[in-house]
């Protein structure tokens, strides 16, 4: 497990190894739904809210948007996800590191 800290650092050094060509392509840092508000289930981490919220994907769609607005550089609406297809709906997001000028500035 690495710290804050910690990954943006290897984010950097990602970034260094594809802008070398050392890697040749791009690397792709993700989270897929263990964030907060990144799941939606009623059988899972949203079980029993009693607002009736629980049958609803308003955690993963905000987590899935919301991400995207504030400069993710790829986001991912998906099913599934530890209850099996069907039953979660999942939020996720990730920064894809292409080696580009600036971007350890976005890291």
């Amino acid at each position: 497990y690495a710290d804050h800290l910690g990954r943006i650092r290897l984010a950097e050094a990602f970034s260094d190894l594809v802008a070398s060509g050392k890697v040749k392509g791009p690397i792709v840092l993700s989270r897929d739904h263990h964030d907060v508000s990144g799941v939606d289930s009623p059988f899972r981490e949203t079980a029993s809210v009693r607002d009736g919220s629980m049958w609803t994907t308003d955690m993963a769609c905000q987590n899935f948007i919301g991400t995207g607005i504030r400069g993710a550089t790829w986001v991912a609406l998906h099913n599934g996800g530890g209850t099996g297809w069907g039953n979660v709906l999942n939020g996720g997001f990730g920064f894809v590191l292409c080696g580009a000028e600036g971007e350890k500035e976005r890291v």
